[in-house]
């Protein structure tokens, strides 16, 4: 740093982030707000559910769905964005955020909370709607992301469903 502050402030939805030159923080800070409410929107009544956030990078989306969660479990490699998470949630008095510094497939069954719902990736979003259809898209999986290709659309017959 040459001149001036390490971090600046940035509010999204009511919360506040601290946000450092090493930061990934969406700077049309007006677009983030909508696709962060209708994310919210999306995921519905979910009050007394576990959300994973897996790449969660600074923590914005989990923290944002904090609000319409029991807890949110944040994964991210990146150790300085989970430390930046961790601080962001406490800034904000969030105390139903968890961030875990790792790759998401080593750490991924280890963590001791699980999630209550399961999209699958390409596959119907638990709201309802139906994407379009597109050929060059992979079959759903269980919804584990890569770290499940079974070809199950959904937990059903997915050969990792136990760990679910």
């Amino acid at each position: 740093m040459l001149y001036g502050t390490e971090f600046i402030y940035e509010e999204l939805l009511g919360l506040k982030f601290k946000i450092s030159p090493f930061s990934f923080f969406q700077t049309n800070t007006a677009s983030a707000e909508l696709l962060y409410s209708k994310a919210r929107e999306y995921v519905g009544d979910t009050k007394d559910k576990v959300i994973f956030d897996l790449y969660s990078g600074t923590g914005t989306i989990a923290q944002m769905l904090s609000a319409v969660a029991r807890k949110v479990v944040g994964v991210e490699i990146v150790s300085e964005a989970v430390d930046a998470a961790r601080a962001n949630a406490e800034l904000n008095d969030l105390d139903n955020c968890e961030f875990i510094a790792g790759d998401v497939l080593k750490v991924i069954d280890s963590i001791t909370d699980k999630p209550d719902g399961c999209r699958p990736p390409g596959g119907s979003p638990p709201w309802g709607r139906t994407p379009a259809a597109d050929s060059r898209s992979a079959p759903p999986t269980c919804g584990r992301r890569t770290a499940c290709r079974s070809p199950a659309p959904t937990q059903r017959g997915c050969r990792c469903s136990a760990r679910l």
